[in-house]
């Protein structure tokens, strides 16, 4: 439910990784409310009978119209809840209530297994081969067929005896041991995406870790103290290391694993430790609820509360301290209060000491991710992570050559260079710098769309391609495709699409709906071009299958890097001219999207 759900919530909201991160908040905050629940269920297994029953009224699964961009985090949460919120707050209360007439541990490692099945199955067998609105109606019908296994099997529980009342003697350790490691794997996919490649597929990398770890601390005896003790020293110098790997190396092999290894062995010893201290699985409710609280508070603190305090991923920091200080804390010496609270404010004092002497450019961080303005000796350029979004000449004669994926050598800057006999019409979805602006002569116009308001701000305070342009410029803020749906056509002669190189793909803007848009806004003999340079995803391919689609005759233009020119390899694919050629390959609709095909292996 979770890829799928935000899978179709991107297209609305410009596709940027800050989806996930509020669907990975959603989730956990439905978890908790499922798990408070289980309490009330397990005792009235009729009533609960009822309530899994009301929630049929749900089916099948639809993704409301709400709201605006004003305020995307809240959008997203009233969508989503409206969306599937009953059936999965039902769902969530299955492991606690089913475990409390049962008495068995093994539920709960058996459904976190059932969880980690589906995340490695969705993006390679259900993606690819079944469009959503399919996905939703099979979902809808399995769901269905959950409420009635379950409403038979309260026909067979047993409530726990009235005086079977929770132990909840070690409930602040079960929040904390719960809340660490959901907010360690958090962090940690979001550096690999800053840090390693700019890959949303590698989200599922790090989830599968923590869900494995509680697999293995819940079903057996994989936990060994006297082993993790002494590799929590080398976990947490492979996480430091890793999260610096874009200044030392860009070796997606090594970068992975060093982050995995450490959150493995991370997440197992706060698992292990909590493992060890589960009560009797007669009476679990308290436990699990102390965990869907925890594992919200983690998610809570890296998806809404560290962007909104911190410029740069100091949440990541602060995770590892707080594995340090649990770590050490019940490994290595006696625990008490005052000690763990005294090696947590020093730790974290630290750390955050440390990433603010960091020094460097501007840095801004808000809900599309992290921007920052780096000085170099003779450039200047805009960053989120390993992706350079532009750079520009500090020196006053070169301030107007366009540079990186744009200069003159590339597909673009020989298309934009070409003579025209008339004032050009220049559409460009994706702002960066604005770069591009450079080739505007007099009387042309060049309109901008970008999402992020950051990126605007940033590219006319602290750039100067756009105060210098010979052109007119003009930039329209929002999700460039809902702007364009709303839009009459703008009879561009030449329309980029220039934004498939941040922390996740926007794919709703690489469907065969989202082309039709395009086309409609050029002018008779106008160009398409895409930029799809990409070291981990080759989006070649699917751009030019969606232009054959329709009519429409598509080449692929590669340059070579100039380094002293600060020219780089780019890739453009360039759509114009009618074909009658039609491809055989499924092509990418809004109701379709296969991102693995397009990973390079």
């Amino acid at each position: 439910m979770q890829p799928l759900l935000a899978g179709l919530l991107l297209p609305r909201h410009g596709g940027v990784a800050g989806v996930w991160a509020v669907a990975m908040f959603f989730f956990p905050c439905v978890l908790l409310a499922g798990y408070a629940y289980a309490s009330f269920a397990a005792r009235k297994p009729r009533i609960a009978a009822l309530v899994a029953l009301l929630s049929l009224a749900w089916l099948p699964l639809r993704v409301p119209e709400l709201g605006s961009d004003a305020h995307p985090v809240w959008t997203l949460l009233a969508t989503l809840l409206l969306s599937s919120g009953l059936p999965f707050f039902v769902l969530s209360a299955t492991s606690p209530t089913v475990q409390s007439w049962f008495g068995s541990y093994r539920l709960y490692a058996l459904s976190n297994a059932a969880s980690l099945l589906a995340l490695l199955i969705y993006p390679f067998l259900i993606e690819p081969n079944l469009t959503r609105s399919m996905q939703l109606k099979l979902w809808s019908a399995a769901y269905a067929l959950y409420v009635i296994a379950f409403v038979l099997t309260t026909w067979r529980a047993a409530p726990p005896a009235a005086h079977a009342v929770d132990d909840h003697s070690g409930w602040p350790l079960w929040l904390a041991l719960s809340a660490i490691p959901a907010a360690l794997w958090l962090a940690v996919a979001n550096e690999i995406s800053q840090s390693v490649a700019p890959v949303p597929l590698l989200w599922i990398l790090p989830l599968a870790t923590y869900l494995l770890t509680l697999i293995l601390c819940f079903e057996g005896n994989w936990y060994r103290p006297g082993l993790f003790k002494w590799l929590l020293t080398p976990a947490v110098v492979a996480l430091l290391f890793a999260s610096k790997q874009h200044h030392w190396n860009t070796s997606l092999p090594l970068g992975l694993g060093l982050f995995l290894s450490g959150l493995f062995v991370c997440s197992m010893i706060c698992h292990g430790e909590l493992a060890r201290r589960k009560p009797h699985a007669a009476r679990p409710v308290r436990f699990y609820l102390a965990i869907a609280a925890g594992g919200a508070l983690g998610t809570a603190f890296v998806s809404l509360l560290a962007p909104a305090v911190f410029a740069d991923r100091t949440e990541f920091h602060i995770a590892v301290v707080a594995v340090v200080v649990a770590g050490f804390g019940l490994l290595f010496v006696h625990l008490t209060a005052g000690n763990l609270l005294r090696l947590a404010v020093v730790s974290t004092a630290a750390f955050v000491f440390a990433q603010y002497q960091q020094g460097g450019g501007l840095r801004v961080r808000n809900f599309y991710g992290i921007l920052e303005v780096q000085d170099k000796p003779e450039t200047r350029l805009l960053s989120n992570g390993t992706i350079i979004h532009g750079v520009q000449f500090r020196d006053a004669a070169r301030t107007r050559l366009a540079t990186a994926y744009y200069a003159p050598e590339t597909a673009i800057g020989r298309l934009l260079q070409a003579p025209s006999t008339q004032p050009r019409r220049v559409g460009i979805v994706g702002l960066g710098v604005g770069t591009l602006a450079a080739y505007a002569k007099d009387a042309d116009t060049y309109r901008f769309y970008e999402i992020n308001p950051a990126v605007v701000d940033i590219a006319r305070k602290h750039f100067l391609f756009l105060g210098q342009s010979k052109g007119r410029t003009e930039v329209v803020l929002g999700d460039a495709r809902l702007a364009m749906e709303r839009e009459p056509a703008q009879r561009y002669d030449v329309l980029v699409i220039d934004a498939f190189s941040g922390d996740a793909v926007p794919t709703h803007l690489l469907t065969r709906e989202a082309f039709q848009v395009y086309f409609r806004h050029l002018a008779p003999g106008g160009t398409l071009a895409l930029h799809v340079t990409g070291k981990y995803v080759n989006l070649a391919p699917v751009a030019e299958a969606i232009a054959l689609s329709l009519g429409w005759r598509p080449r692929t233009v590669t340059n070579a890097p100039l380094s002293e020119r600060q020219v780089f390899a780019a890739t453009w694919v360039l759509v114009e001219g009618r074909t009658n050629s039609r491809p055989d390959a499924k092509v990418w609709t809004d109701d379709r999207v296969a991102l693995w095909e397009t990973m390079r292996r």
